[in-house]
């Protein structure tokens, strides 16, 4: 076993494998023919030999990294590997299209699991059929590199209408969890996109909801109209639009965790909800004196107690659709707020936090963000009209 680098003479053309690299100055001379100008490879080189799934030798060679730190690391691990007795596969060719329906079984299992919502099982799907099969069908998944995903993201860009940055960054952290995955289960022996960044996204709403416009939401959802048709009068939105709003505004859950929200998953006397959500992470989200007092008083409403706290009006023991129309968009234009979507409401929750707390860790911990960087992008909108509604509205 060994971690080596090519160099090559530039004058005969001969090939020597080295475990050390010099300075150009430093350059030993060519045995075949004393030249001097010769080149190392890009790369350092695994080679070690290995026995395959049906129990034959044979020797592995793969270009690994630019840096030796990174190949040496590897080669341990395949000497643990191989010290255990594990038998590795050959790095033989993986296409686009063996690994497509592995990365589908894959989202299958887990949305069967409840790891993974039906949302983003949905999303996975349609972005691995529209946008990815056609691009990269036919290529080894194992040659991907930075350079193939910025020819992506230039052929996204093309496409009229031009799709927004977080869109296709969505579609290639799709592609680097299909790729992670094949890692993981050693289908292929390393993982082509590891390390590859996200471009920068600039998707937030600038502006912070005011006292009024939060208290209007509030006032709108419980709006009573008279019918002439009827003659009576009646509710203009769904009861459970109210709860669904205060739930976002005041734990900075996403759509598909309020709409799943059980009792179950209620601590009341710890005044707390614990719920498992994106990537399988429990969120232990302290529940504030008004959601509590709003909850007590749905809860109180309901004539009988299911599993859910939005229940779905059809089906006992289940929750409204995720993608159902419950009358949040027509609530918000009603009030003057246009172009605001239910996940803005977890913007605003990040935006009030920070602004009433200056603790972003700890807004990262309540947002289930396995670090400050997604958080840290609501740190700019915390001051000027954000610090002068604090002054007056806790949420």
């Amino acid at each position: 076993m060994a971690v080596i680098k090519k160099l090559t003479c530039n004058a005969c053309a001969k090939v020597a494998e080295v475990d050390v690299q010099f300075k150009p100055k430093d350059i030993p001379p060519c045995p075949k023919c004393g030249s001097t100008d010769r080149t190392y490879g890009a790369k350092w080189i695994v080679y070690l030999s290995l026995i395959d799934e049906t129990g034959a030798t044979y020797r592995y060679r793969k270009s690994w990294s630019i840096l030796k730190s990174d190949a040496i690391a590897h080669e341990a691990e395949m000497k643990v590997s191989k010290a255990r007795g594990e038998r590795q596969k050959k790095d033989v060719a993986y296409t686009f299209e063996m690994a497509a329906p592995f990365f589908e079984t894959w989202v299958t299992s887990k949305l069967g699991e409840k790891l993974l919502s039906s949302g983003s099982a949905k999303s996975y799907i349609s972005r691995l059929n529209v946008h990815l099969k056609p691009y990269f069908r036919g290529k080894d998944v194992r040659y991907l590199t930075e350079t193939s995903i910025e020819e992506y993201r230039s052929h996204r860009r093309a496409a009229i209408p031009q799709p927004k940055p977080a869109s296709i960054n969505r579609e290639v952290a799709t592609l680097k969890r299909m790729t992670s995955l094949l890692y993981k289960r050693r289908l292929i022996l390393h993982d082509p996109l590891d390390g590859i960044e996200m471009l920068p996204e600039d998707n937030l709403r600038e502006e912070v909801l005011t006292p009024g416009q939060v208290e209007g939401m509030y006032q709108e959802c419980d709006r009573i109209a008279y019918s002439s048709r009827l003659k009576k009068d009646f509710r203009v939105y769904p009861p459970h639009l109210k709860i669904a709003v205060l739930i976002g505004l005041n734990t900075g859950m996403r759509i598909d965790g309020v709409l799943t929200l059980k009792w179950s998953e209620i601590d009341w006397d710890r005044q707390e909800i614990k719920k498992v959500v994106k990537g399988g992470k429990e969120r232990r989200i302290p529940i504030t004196p008004l959601l509590g007092e709003q909850l007590t008083a749905w809860r109180e409403e309901q004539a009988i107690i299911k599993t859910y706290v939005i229940p779905s009006p059809k089906k006992a023991d289940s929750h409204i659709l995720i993608t159902s129309n419950f009358g949040f968009k027509r609530m918000c234009e009603a009030i003057g707020i246009m172009d605001f979507t239910f996940h803005q409401l977890r913007h605003q929750f990040a935006t009030y936090f920070i602004a009433h707390t200056k603790d972003i860790h700890l807004c990262a911990k309540i947002l289930g963000h396995s670090t400050t960087y997604m958080t840290e992008r609501y740190g700019h909108l915390i001051e000027g009209e954000a610090e002068k509604a604090m002054k007056t509205f806790t949420i």
